[in-house]
């Protein structure tokens, strides 16, 4: 029933695991505050007897076993705990978090997802694909490095999803997702987001906070994410992935049939109307130059840059400024303007 998918899935391991990450050095020699790791984790949901099933030693191995068949992939995510000193307390993500400094990346992946979800990805539980690109994460619309990150995919070696555990000071849940409603387009969705407390950390301190909130929401691209296995069983159904965790699984995503996930993607906007329809005009060169590297990679399977989501939020962080300066005169022009119809009008009623 899912041998197609699984196939695909299998082809998309095998270029990973023969295409060598990109590897970025942290812009600071404060390793543990400076680099963090992630887990893709998948595991195959079945309807048999986990001890009915023998376990896989290879990727090779994995596609002749007999139960591959018949067994659904899905993805490990988590939502974070509510936490005032977590940057991305309450999101859903990836298991992951800080390198320790006597640690290697991958390790400190693999240490993460045993504290926080009490999973073992040791080599009898699961093999390493490989490594996505590492990238860099920034916060100001581009302007103040925070990190840099680095994603690895397991594969799990036996059918059935593994039991989890969690470390409830840091993740309020766990989730087990199918990759076939990940690359559903009718499971995309937005995420709004307060933009005057960004836009506070970057503009003039004397900037009103009226001017501020005028630009409305940020409106973030989003999948809306439909669990089919939670850790609480009783975990609320309605979670949405976008941000940091999106951008990485566009990656893998963007590997798989129909080789759609970066069209899908797009560009943050506001709900303000017209701050919306300049950086629609502003950003139309990027989102022609983001199309054209996709194309690209996916026709050439490009040993370049995979971090796609990354490059593209580079582009639109060139435009930002301009188009709330843009939006900025033009309001302060039709404010001007509006005065001035308004005098003339009691001018002539007099």
């Amino acid at each position: 029933m899912y041998q197609m998918c699984n196939d695909a899935l299998l082809e998309a391991c095998r270029f990973v695991r023969a295409r060598p990450a990109r590897v970025l050095d942290s812009p600071s020699s404060d390793v543990k505050n400076k680099r963090a790791s992630v887990a893709v984790v998948i595991g195959w949901h079945s309807t048999k007897l986990e001890n009915e099933l023998d376990e896989a030693v290879s990727i090779e191995d994995l596609a002749e076993k007999s139960w591959f068949r018949s067994v659904e992939p899905h993805v490990l995510f988590i939502k974070r705990a509510k936490r005032e000193s977590d940057r991305w307390n309450n999101h859903v993500a990836l298991p992951g978090g800080r390198r320790e400094p006597n640690e290697t990346d991958e390790e400190a992946a693999r240490r993460e997802a045993l504290e926080e979800v009490g999973l073992a990805l040791n080599e009898d539980s699961c093999m390493l694909v490989g490594g996505l690109d590492q990238r860099v994460i920034t916060t100001g619309f581009g302007k103040t490095f925070l990190m840099t990150l680095c994603p690895y995919v397991y594969l799990m070696r036996k059918a059935g999803l593994p039991q989890l555990k969690l470390q409830e000071s840091e993740v309020e849940s766990a989730h087990w997702i199918s990759l076939d409603s990940l690359l559903d387009p009718t499971n995309r969705s937005f995420e709004l987001v307060d933009i005057a407390g960004r836009l506070r950390r970057i503009v003039p301190w004397w900037t009103p906070d009226i001017v501020l909130q005028s630009f409305g929401q940020m409106r973030f691209c989003a999948i809306q994410l439909r669990p089919r296995s939670s850790v609480p069983p009783d975990t609320q159904t309605q979670l949405q992935m976008w941000g940091l965790t999106l951008g990485v699984m566009t990656d893998l995503l963007g590997l798989l049939p129909p080789y759609d996930a970066i069209s899908l993607w797009q560009y943050p906007s506001f709900t303000a109307p017209d701050t919306q329809a300049v950086l629609r005009v502003l950003c139309g060169q990027a989102s022609a130059r983001r199309q054209s590297l996709w194309t690209i990679d996916v026709a050439k399977r490009s040993d370049g840059d995979m971090d796609y989501a990354g490059r593209a939020m580079m582009l639109w962080n060139e435009q930002i400024f301009a188009a709330i300066i843009s939006c900025s005169v033009l309001r302060l022009g039709a404010g001007i303007g509006f005065i001035y119809a308004m005098r003339s009008i009691m001018r002539y009623a007099r």
